[in-house]
Formats: structure tokens, C-alpha cells, sequence
């Protein structure tokens, strides 16, 4: 069975003090973290340095900022992101979510499962 590259891609627009939380949660997972990026949608607000501290939180190297303008949407930001991100499934989430340690392992199941469902909400 082929695995799936996963985007997970967090609209950080306000720098919401849970952001570390939710990617501790993301650190968790059971499995698929080696083939899944995380990408934040932020709006100027973060410091250069947080990119390096969201890699130490998660473990990974594959997560970055997107910046884009001030005046941003939500919605536009998390679409914006996506169009730059590299995975085959998406994944939105807000800073406050949280998810639970067999997320990804439960969704690639999910997926088998049920070859033709284009969409599972967190």
C-alpha cells in the first residue's frame, strides 16, 4: 500500500500561544511523521528564529513559515499555504487543536478503507 505524504498547515495569522502545544501533539504521532511536513501561515508577526524552535518542538526538519500579507484572511492564508505545500492529503488545523497520538495512523486507515473519500475533517 502506498503512503501518503501528509501537509499539515496551521493559519497562525494572531502568533497564538498554543502553537507550541498543538506541535507537541503533532511530535506524538504513532506514525507518519517521517512523511509529513508542517507548514504555518502567518502574517509577519513571527520572530525569524521560530522556525527552529517549532523543528526542536516537532522533531522535524520539515517545517516552515509562510508569510504573507497583513490584511491576509484566514481562509486565503490556509489556502495560500496549501498551494505551497508538497503533500497529497491536507490536513488544516488552528494553533488550539490538539491531536491525539494515532491521528495520522487512524486517517491513512480511514483512507484504505475508503478509497473514494476525498475528505476527513480533524
Amino acid at each position: 500500500m502506498r503512503k501518503h505524504t501528509v501537509s499539515i498547515i496551521v493559519s497562525d495569522l494572531e502568533t497564538h500561544p498554543g502553537l507550541p502545544r498543538l506541535l507537541q501533539s503533532i511530535s506524538r504521532q504513532s506514525d507518519g511523521l517521517d512523511r509529513t511536513e508542517i507548514v504555518v501561515a502567518g502574517n509577519g508577526g513571527h520572530a525569524p528564529s521560530d522556525e527552529t524552535l517549532w523543528r526542536a518542538i516537532t522533531g522535524l526538519d520539515a517545517v516552515r513559515l509562510e508569510i504573507f500579507a497583513p490584511d491576509v484572511t484566514p481562509s486565503r492564508a490556509r489556502n495560500l499555504a496549501a498551494a505551497k505545500s508538497i503533500g497529497d492529503r491536507l490536513v488544516f488545523l488552528r494553533p488550539d487543536h490538539r491531536l491525539d497520538p494515532k491521528y495520522l495512523t487512524t486517517a491513512d486507515a480511514v483512507f484504505a478503507d475508503h478509497p473514494d473519500t476525498d475528505v476527513m475533517y480533524a
